[in-house]
């Protein structure tokens, strides 16, 4: 048996043969498939950008394979017993299938007439980036000029970080005959040897230590509540009491200028939002989700965003 061949020493058939367009390539490469495959992958590789494909490998793997598959010469193959004549026929009549490449779809015409109306609803409504909005009316009391509410037995006012409540008292009442008990949640007024005129759970939670209430004139216990949270507008003190309608708040636009930069952005939002609501439109909130889903939809058409929702 002969020693391992490797390429280089592997020489062609001198025979004559029909020349083919690579002929005198390869008779300047000494008739070396070795040198003459070299070369034409170094052209490959400066002129084309076949190499840089993941799949070139498997490519000149399959080409190979094919390349000997082609020299083996075929085996015998024994014929078939012949078919029932009307399987034959059948089989005679049927066309050889030949390889159909897949056209992309045609751009479809538009519609025209009742169709085009008809279709023109559901493309509308289907596109997740907008939402609809239906108007809500606003329910709860007209707040006050102060942004608050005047009860039968108390009136209340209020800014983004205080209550003021004005408690009406029989004339001629002295100090050390009220009873103002304040907590944290709760609220209790009362004079001495009367029911209660104020006492239950506040709405929102506060700061009993800045607090502080006073009597005006012998008639009226001024309070002053001071809020927990600083950005947001109170519906009610007590939750016993009827609401106001928050979205109607009307706060100082003068007043801004002496927020710092944060509050102030924070004020505005939130009448922004407010006007947004009054309106049946989005909110701040809702309107970035929105934008982010247009956004992430155009950087990907491919995608099929005909179910997604928006929260």
């Amino acid at each position: 048996m002969s020693s391992h061949t490797t390429i280089e020493e592997i020489d062609v058939d001198e025979s004559p043969k029909a020349l083919s367009p690579f002929q005198s390539i390869f008779e300047e490469h000494q008739r070396k498939p070795y040198k003459f495959l070299t070369s034409a992958f170094d052209f490959l590789s400066q002129e084309t950008s076949f190499f840089e494909q993941p799949e070139a490998s498997k490519l000149l793997a399959r080409l190979l394979r094919d390349t000997k598959a082609k020299k083996t010469p075929a085996k015998a193959v024994e014929p078939a017993p012949a078919p029932a004549p009307p399987a034959a026929k059948a089989v005679s009549e049927k066309p050889t299938p030949s390889p159909v490449t897949e056209a992309p779809p045609a751009a479809a015409s538009p519609p025209s007439g009742d169709a085009a109306v008809g279709e023109a609803g559901p493309s509308s409504s289907s596109d997740p980036s907008k939402k609809d909005f239906k108007v809500v009316e606003p329910t709860g009391l007209q707040p006050n000029a102060g942004n608050g509410a005047d009860y039968d037995h108390f009136s209340w006012t209020q800014t983004l970080g205080e209550v003021a409540m004005n408690v009406p008292v029989p004339a001629g009442t002295r100090g050390g005959q009220c009873h103002v008990d304040i907590s944290r949640t709760r609220l209790s007024v009362s004079i001495t040897g009367q029911p209660p005129i104020l006492e239950g759970e506040l709405t929102e939670a506060i700061k009993p230590e800045d607090c502080y209430w006073d009597l005006a004139d012998g008639k009226v216990l001024e309070i002053a509540l001071q809020k927990q949270n600083t950005m947001q507008w109170w519906k009610g003190v007590l939750k016993t009491d009827p609401e106001i309608c928050t979205q109607k708040v009307q706060p100082e636009n003068s007043k801004l200028s002496d927020l710092d930069g944060d509050t102030r952005q924070t004020v505005e939002k939130m009448m922004f939002d407010q006007r947004q609501k009054q309106m049946g439109l989005p909110t701040s909130e809702e309107q970035k989700k929105q934008d982010m889903m247009k956004k992430f939809m155009a950087q990907h058409p491919e995608m099929d965003f005909s179910n997604a929702k928006i929260m």
